[in-house]
């Protein structure tokens, strides 16, 4: 066989057959034999047929979106939206017109139309001309008046052109020299222009939208309605200002004696009315109580001016009545009871009578020790038991509130309905001088004072109240319970602000409402109760210095009461079992050393040295370290009761 390639060779042709019955492929046109039923070149079945159908128009046009807008079409659009525009345009020419300009050819006769026609070139001009309405001669003034108004606003608005009218016009021309003055020589004007002149002033207002007028109404009222609001509020504050005054008749002193030369508020019936402390911390009506003068009633106000303890209106402590003092014991509180007692005959001068609220099975105790004891220190006080009394529908709740029994001061007032005044101190308190030093603060109280206690903390940083506490509590620290001094009286008869209620309750009302609502936030129980009742009622709570109430607190983290290291501690209190364990070592050597000493013996040799010796072991505690500021106190009451033993012998 020859080369491929080779010219030599003879070219391969396809056998001769007729075109007849050959198809060519619909996808790649190649020519196959009739015999074949399929593309030899793409194997596509012969008769399939690739051509699209003609697409028709309407139903393109229904089915697939338009993407490209043609490009006649938004001229189209946008004649169509320009002709729309005018004609919506024009009917409110027309109406803006019609309302501008008066009514045409009102006072002319169309009967007597005469026609006449101008012709210049090829235009030809047809004028209709047409005479005055024939009018009563009574109204012949008023109507040519109109109609000259009428030609001049037609002259004014340009639309004269519209009109070929003329007669109109000189009619108009004619009469408005006859009307245009009155007939005693005075221009007048017209009554149509009057009543049109007062149309054009109400256009703006009919021009707007119903919804904008109704806008502007709202606001009419709503400015109204606060107008209306000021000025009562401006008159319920000059009323509140005007019931805080009293009558020129109070204001006044009586009838002076001739000779006798008035000396102001240092007269008595003038001085009643300035107190000598600070009324209140907050007074949520800014003016000032009926029976106050303008004189040291606010915050800070006690730092200012200095306690005047002159006053004639000051009570004054009667020396013969004796010292009342409370004291509620649940438990194994026997023994600390006792010491407390113990410490408060101790260092006194003055009678004392214990109130004492134990359980049933204490009583026989209180009385066998409290009988046993010398007679001379027996004769300085009285006691009286009471049972563990609370309200009987709410006992247990009242019981278990924090510490057993603990509740049960909230009471005081409502069971010793016969006590005027009453000193309340927990079983853990001690007192390093005598009991009726703290008991002279009656004689600082003013009007409005009922209680007195002293600050749960110093410094508000780091005090429990303004950090953890979830109800309101007095001032910005609280104040601690375990030393009360209260005015009984003054409890029973104050009806109490709270926020319960806008009515103000009584005691009784007040505490188990009070209860119910924040049983739930409390965490030191009847403690938290009276922050919440003088953090409405400030103005009723006296707040003596912190060494009356010397607790822990006050020097575990470092000496924080400055009046303890000013004066000394006058009275301790050891909270949080500090008596019975080894937590603070100094305030337990003072419990032990009053707790040991025997009645009768020498205080300083019994007394004092034991317990110097023993806060010397207590130098690693911070509070061991502040023990100076327990004797300082403690030593003028021995040397003080010392000289009373030897003036007794």
């Amino acid at each position: 066989m020859g080369d491929k390639k080779s010219p030599t060779r003879p070219k391969r042709h396809c056998k001769p057959s007729s075109d007849e019955g050959c198809w060519d492929c619909s996808v790649c046109t190649f020519r196959n034999s009739a015999e074949a039923f399929k593309c030899m070149m793409c194997d596509v079945r012969k008769g399939t047929s690739t051509r699209k159908p003609r697409a028709v128009s309407q139903l393109v046009a229904q089915q697939v979106p338009p993407q490209f807008a043609s490009p006649t079409q938004p001229k189209k659009e946008k004649k169509e939206k320009t002709e729309k525009d005018r004609n919506d345009r024009e009917p409110a020419m027309k109406k803006n017109s019609h309302k501008k300009m008066r009514p045409r050819l009102k006072n002319v006769d169309r009967s007597s139309a005469q026609h006449l026609e101008v012709t210049v070139g090829d235009l030809t001009v047809i004028i209709t001309d047409f005479k005055e309405k024939a009018k009563p001669l009574s109204s012949s003034t008023s109507s040519s008046s109109s109609t000259a108004t009428s030609a001049d606003l037609r002259s004014q608005s340009g639309s004269s052109s519209d009109n070929t009218e003329r007669a109109v016009s000189s009619v108009s021309r004619t009469t408005r020299s006859a009307a245009g003055r009155a007939p005693g020589g005075r221009s007048r004007v017209p009554d149509d222009v009057r009543l049109y002149s007062r149309r054009q002033s109400l256009q703006p207002w009919r021009d707007l939208s119903k919804s904008t007028k109704e806008e502007m109404r709202r606001h009419v009222r709503l400015v109204s309605v606060c107008v209306i609001s000021v000025f009562v509020a401006v008159l319920y504050v000059f009323e509140q200002l005007a019931s805080s005054l009293e009558t020129e008749a109070a204001w006044r002193e009586p009838l002076r004696q001739p000779g006798v030369r008035s000396r102001g508020l240092s007269q008595p019936q003038s001085e009643h009315r300035c107190k000598s402390v600070s009324v209140t911390h907050w007074n949520p009506y800014w003016r000032l109580p009926r029976d106050v003068c303008g004189k040291n009633c606010f915050m800070e106000s006690a730092r200012r001016y200095p306690v005047d303890r002159t006053s004639s209106q000051v009570s004054k402590v009667d020396r013969a009545e004796p010292v009342r003092l409370a004291v509620v014991a649940c438990g194994p509180r026997l023994e600390e009871t006792l010491t407390m007692l113990k410490s408060a005959v101790l260092f006194s001068q003055r009678t004392l009578h214990f109130h004492i609220f134990a359980e049933d099975e204490l009583h026989s105790s209180f009385r066998d020790v409290l009988e046993s004891w010398p007679g001379r220190v027996r004769s300085k006080f009285n006691y009286t038991t009471y049972h563990i009394t609370f309200p009987s529908d709410n006992a247990k709740e009242w019981k278990r509130l924090f510490k057993p029994c603990a509740s049960q001061r909230l009471f005081l007032p409502l069971i010793l309905t016969e006590v005027d005044s009453l000193l309340y101190v927990d079983t853990d308190i001690l007192f390093l001088q005598p009991v009726e030093e703290i008991w002279n603060f009656l004689s600082q109280f003013n009007s409005s004072h009922m209680a007195a206690m002293a600050p749960e903390h110093e410094e508000p940083r780091i005090a429990w109240y303004s950090r953890f506490a979830r109800h309101p509590f007095y001032g910005k620290t609280g104040v601690n319970s375990g030393v009360m001094l209260m005015n009984m009286t003054r409890i029973r008869a104050k009806h109490f602000k709270n926020d319960m209620t806008t009515v103000h309750l009584t005691w009784k009302e007040l505490l188990m409402p009070l209860l119910q609502k924040y049983k739930l936030n409390i965490t030191w129980g009847d403690q938290d109760l009276l922050n919440i009742i003088f953090h409405y009622n400030p103005e009723s709570l006296f707040v003596f210095p912190c060494h009356w109430n010397y607790r822990p607190d006050h020097c575990i983290y470092g000496s924080n009461c400055a009046a303890a290291e000013q004066h000394g501690v006058h009275i301790l209190h050891g909270n949080r079992g500090v008596y019975h364990d080894d937590k603070q070592p100094a305030f337990r050597a003072i419990y032990e050393a009053i707790q040991k000493y025997p009645f009768g013996e020498d205080a300083i040799n019994f007394l004092l040295k034991p317990l110097e010796e023993k806060l010397k072991n207590t130098l690693h505690t911070y509070c061991g370290r502040s023990s100076h500021l327990f004797t300082k106190k403690l030593q003028e009451s021995i040397r003080k009761l010392q000289n009373d033993n030897h003036n007794a012998r």
